[in-house]
């Protein structure tokens, strides 16, 4: 209908890391590797890695990893919309829709504002912390070892996070009028 639609569209053949550095692009992002740790990868589309994430900072609307996400215990990835890989280890994943992990879920921090699906091959949830919205699916929670998992459901994760975060301003605010009034009085 005699219009041209620009969508801003970043490939990256190979990894982000040391060549590419840190990247914050309006737009989606693919990935034909890996993303590096230490890195930051953030879009205002959706991000394809072809490859997996070691401990970095990425964030996006859709973030499909077809490798998986290797926390490390540091770095999170973070979606507006989900988040899609093929596993999980020490990570830090948070979506404000679903997130699908397609084998294990391993010692891992994952909060979906809607459902979390660990399916494939093993199905596996073992250690670490999951909260949704609505609903968890997994064909095995935990093991014999006794590792702790702990799962919350039914309550939005993202809205429980900015109630706490409201609550600890709303303390921190009083003790300043106190000691300000403290200070008036003297």
């Amino acid at each position: 209908n005699k219009r041209i639609n620009i969508e801003p569209h970043l490939e990256i053949s190979g990894d982000v890391g040391v060549p590419t550095g840190n990247i914050d692009f309006v737009g989606s992002v693919d990935v034909s590797g890996n993303v590096e740790a230490g890195f930051i990868l953030k879009a205002t589309g959706d991000i394809q890695i072809q490859g997996m994430i070691s401990g970095d900072d990425v964030e996006g609307k859709n973030v499909h990893v077809s490798g998986g996400i290797q926390g490390m215990g540091r770095g999170t990835v973070k979606a507006s919309e989900n988040v899609e890989a093929a596993y999980a280890e020490n990570a830090d994943i948070e979506a404000e829709g679903n997130i699908s992990i397609h084998d294990a879920a391993l010692h891992s921090n994952i909060r979906a504002g809607k459902k979390i699906v660990v399916s494939g091959k093993r199905g596996l949830v073992n250690g670490g912390y999951l909260a949704a919205g609505e609903e968890i699916q997994a064909a095995t929670i935990g093991n014999p070892m006794n590792v702790v998992t702990r799962l919350v459901v039914g309550v939005n994760p993202m809205l429980q996070k900015e109630y706490q975060d409201a609550c600890k301003e709303y303390k921190e605010s009083k003790q300043r009028l106190d000691q300000l009034m403290k200070t008036l009085n003297t």
